[in-house]
């Protein structure tokens, strides 16, 4: 692996902070940084939280593996159509233009980055189990397990083939440890083993310690509160924002998505258990249509944050970093922006069968733009409200996994009634409208790549080769000899 990986990655404190970039270093440092960081309960807080901070950088889940690249890859916007703008060779799969080759490099560095202070921590913290107070530990490490599985679960879908086409195919590395010697590429299927290993000892880690699971009758998500999850180091409010981290709900629901991607029948019987949990539950909730409605569009978002994301990120600069930068704009137009016209849109959300006013996600998650001639997403336009979160696992998929797996057109339906939509008629093809809601419901959050992916569907006539949905490995590893 590159140096990132082999080396250790400290997490360095700082003497005054007042937000994670204060005190999260991702450089190579020495091994006494975090050696002093790991000697308290407060230090393995801050690395843990650190870890999300980094994820939360624009270059991975905070635009790129989000709204962003991912969301182009699956043919979403339309203003990428114009050969100027920065994403037009990302809209049309040329993965060797320097813009591309740049964001793909650093999906593989920064993630794998990630995946090294996860190792750190982890490599740290049974030995000093004694150092916690009660369920913290587990918290904690369940946590950080979590996190290794989720991001390399999403290495595997950017960077091997689909299992569709081969469980045997050569993949990536896992990596679970701190070392110097390179990591070996596994199979498909031998990451995707790994992958459910950690989640399943997550899931035993905070079983009866997180505030948000199954030990406990009830969790209300702070929405309004000063406080952020970058900002939850102290005992009264590491806890507060579960729904901002890898929970235990979030670790179950992710196992349904991983056991949905693989796709055997096996798996189909353990994606529905799984989603079928996180559903009964009752700790997150679809918000119904009337609601929604009734809702201003800050209230909108804040309601979909509190009830519907299982896992999301906070960004503390969501509005300058990705709402400013990729959406909303005012007076002349950058090469990022990234918009939707009104034919695609009415596309999407089948005003021709539904009409206008039906579905509350077309009725509220659009504005028009400055020019007047186009709609940007507005469900990252939070204003000046604390709540800043991208999702990466919402409660919608949960019933779009069972309404798939099971064929179960009770699910797709309770979904769509909650979105404002009639019943489907008779005959309704069930795949079809299962892509629909699956297009309606994640736009904007970089799904829609994986779902085409997963069942082998080109995404468009831009789009030639199912090889096209495999990134290149950056060429620095293949020169290592580990990488094929």
């Amino acid at each position: 692996m590159k140096k990132f990986i082999i080396y250790i990655i400290a997490l360095a404190l700082a003497p005054v902070f007042t937000s994670c970039e204060d005190w999260f270093d991702v450089q190579p440092k020495t091994q006494v940084k975090a050696d002093d960081l790991f000697d308290t309960e407060g230090g393995f807080k801050r690395a843990l939280i650190g870890i999300y901070t980094q994820m939360a950088n624009n270059s991975t889940y905070g635009a790129e593996g989000t709204l962003a690249f991912t969301e182009v890859l699956s043919g979403a916007y339309t203003s990428v159509k114009d050969n100027q703008h920065n994403y037009f060779n990302a809209a049309i799969y040329n993965y060797e233009h320097s813009g591309n080759v740049s964001r793909i490099n650093n999906l593989w560095s920064k993630n794998y980055s990630a995946i090294a202070n996860i190792n750190n921590l982890l490599d740290n913290i049974d030995e000093k189990q004694a150092i916690f107070n009660e369920g913290l530990y587990e918290i904690i490490k369940g946590e950080a397990l979590a996190l290794r599985a989720y991001i390399h679960f999403d290495m595997l879908r950017n960077f091997a083939p689909a299992p569709v086409n081969g469980l045997d195919a050569p993949a990536i590395p896992y990596v679970d440890a701190i070392s110097t010697t390179p990591f070996k590429q596994l199979t498909v299927n031998q990451v995707i083993n790994r992958v459910i290993e950690d989640l399943k000892e997550a899931e035993t880690l905070l079983k009866d310690y997180d505030p948000i699971g199954p030990a406990f009758d009830t969790y209300e998500e702070s929405i309004t509160g000063s406080a952020s999850v970058d900002e939850s180091v102290d005992a009264a409010s590491f806890l507060m924002f579960r729904k901002e981290r890898m929970n235990y709900y979030a670790v179950i629901g992710t196992l349904a998505r991983v056991h949905m991607y693989r796709g055997g029948e096996d798996d189909k019987t353990e994606a529905y258990k799984y989603a079928n949990d996180v559903i009964n539950c009752e700790k997150f909730a679809l918000v119904d249509s009337k609601t929604l409605s009734d809702l201003s569009l800050s209230s909108l978002v804040m309601s979909y944050l509190a009830q519907e994301y299982l896992f999301s990120i906070y960004k503390r600069d969501i509005t300058e970093s990705v709402n400013e930068t990729f959406f909303k704009f005012s007076g002349s137009k950058n090469r990022d922006v990234l918009e939707i016209d009104e034919a695609r849109r009415n596309q999407y959300f089948e005003t021709d069968k539904y009409g206008g006013v039906a579905d509350v996600r077309l009725n509220k998650l659009f504005s028009i733009n400055g020019d007047g001639l186009s709609y940007y997403l507005a469900k990252y336009d939070f204003g000046g409200y604390n709540v800043r979160r991208i999702p990466l696992l919402k409660i919608s998929e949960m019933y779009l996994i069972i309404a798939e797996c099971m064929n179960s057109i009770e699910h797709l339906q309770s979904l769509r009634r909650m979105r404002g939509l009639k019943s489907l008629s008779p005959g309704t093809t069930l795949q079809e409208e299962i892509e629909a809601e699956y297009r309606k419901e994640f736009l904007g959050e970089g799904q829609m790549f994986y779902y085409f992916k997963r069942l082998n569907k080109l995404v468009n006539n831009d789009m030639t080769d199912i090889e096209q949905f495999v990134f290149p490995i950056p060429d620095v590893e293949k020169e290592r000899g580990i990488i094929n």
